[in-house]
């Protein structure tokens, strides 16, 4: 390392003192370890602190002429807070020093005449604590620039996450929009908007469980209408197609013999069915009569009037499982329709024996 290198590496140390015997004792006893410089009044050491940011520590005569020494080191503390501050003088006891102490303005007091060994440990204690608080500053400062940086780069992953959240909700969103429109596929009936065969077969199977669970009575009606093939012959498909509208409409307005607990269904091309929970015989056949008359009292698409059959089944009376219930109600449909149009049937043993169960 060269000398100019070793020179720069030292602490800076000013001393200022207008007698110039004890000025350059100082500057001969500090030269070995600290970069010393000299002035004869306040306002030389001023600038020599102002033009070096550095200085470690001030070594201060009390009384000089011009700027005294408790001035000097009051300005010195306001322009490099953690530059170390020292009086060097013969007056321990003067009110200007005890002023300076008191206002924070110095760090030690060196009396003189000092001692050489004292004077250099009192320097290297100033100097090092000097040291400790502009690294400790700098420390500081470099953990808040990090923090910063941290923080600038926390908000840019944030806004970023928060981005990829909003996708993600988005996402998410249409995803169940899609489930729910393939639900409606799967579970409505495009043309009636009823429940479909195979989403009534799922309800009929938890409804039967749960009855059974708690012992509660239920029953089916499946209604056919009467007649309805000579409709699509005599006035269209496209008539059919809105009879068949018409009449799920019929089931589902107001006055309507249908409760909102009731599961409605388009069971097959002209046929209907009702799932009733807690609905034991009476109320099943009170509902079929009502479902009848509502349907032949009904205005319906090409002047027509029409009618349905009603076959009813119950639970426990008839059966005891879902598939049970389905072939009873199929059966009493059948006897409905045998006795003609318009008939409400109930599920009788003679049912059973004369039509075969429907897979």
């Amino acid at each position: 390392m060269s000398e100019t290198t070793q020179e720069t590496a030292k602490p800076v140390v000013v001393c200022v003192d207008d007698d110039r015997t004890n000025l350059h004792a100082l500057s001969r006893v500090l030269r070995a370890r600290c970069t010393v410089l000299v002035a004869e009044s306040g306002e030389e050491a001023l600038l020599h602190v102002q033009a070096n940011p550095d200085v470690a520590c001030v070594l201060a005569d009390l009384r000089m002429p011009g700027l005294a020494g408790a001035e000097l080191l009051a300005r010195v503390s306001q322009l490099r807070p953690h530059c170390r501050r020292a009086v060097v003088t013969g007056f321990p006891e003067s009110e200007e020093l005890i002023s300076a102490i008191n206002a924070g303005h110095l760090h030690y007091v060196i009396t003189k005449p000092w001692r050489l060994q004292d004077l250099l440990q009192v320097v290297e204690q100033l100097i090092h604590m000097y040291e400790l608080e502009r690294d400790n500053a700098r420390l500081v400062a470099e953990i808040r620039l990090a923090n910063d940086s941290l923080r600038e780069h926390e908000g840019v992953l944030q806004r970023q996450l928060d981005a990829r959240g909003k996708e993600i909700s988005a996402a998410t969103e249409q995803l169940a929009q899609m489930g729910h429109q393939l639900d409606a596929l799967t579970l409505r009936d495009g043309l009636t908007g009823l429940y479909t065969h195979r989403a009534f077969q799922e309800r009929l199977r938890e409804e039967v469980a749960r009855a059974l669970r708690y012992g509660q009575p239920m029953s089916i009606l499946i209604a056919d209408i009467d007649g309805f093939a000579t409709v699509n012959y005599d006035l269209g498909y496209q008539i059919g197609d809105d009879i068949l509208r018409r009449l799920a409409s019929v089931l589902q307005e107001d006055e309507s013999p249908v409760r909102v607990s009731d599961i409605v269904a388009r069971y097959s091309g002209e046929e209907f069915v009702l799932l009733l929970p807690e609905t034991g015989k009476s109320g099943a056949l009170t509902k079929a009569g009502r479902l009848r008359d509502a349907v032949a009292n009904a205005e319906m698409p090409g002047g027509r009037k029409m009618s349905v059959s009603v076959g009813v089944a119950c639970l426990p009376e008839d059966a005891a499982d879902p598939e049970g219930l389905l072939t009873a109600a199929e059966a009493a449909l059948r006897g409905a329709k045998r006795g003609g149009p318009g008939r409400v049937h109930f599920f009788s043993a003679g049912d059973v024996a004369s039509t075969p169960r429907r897979a």
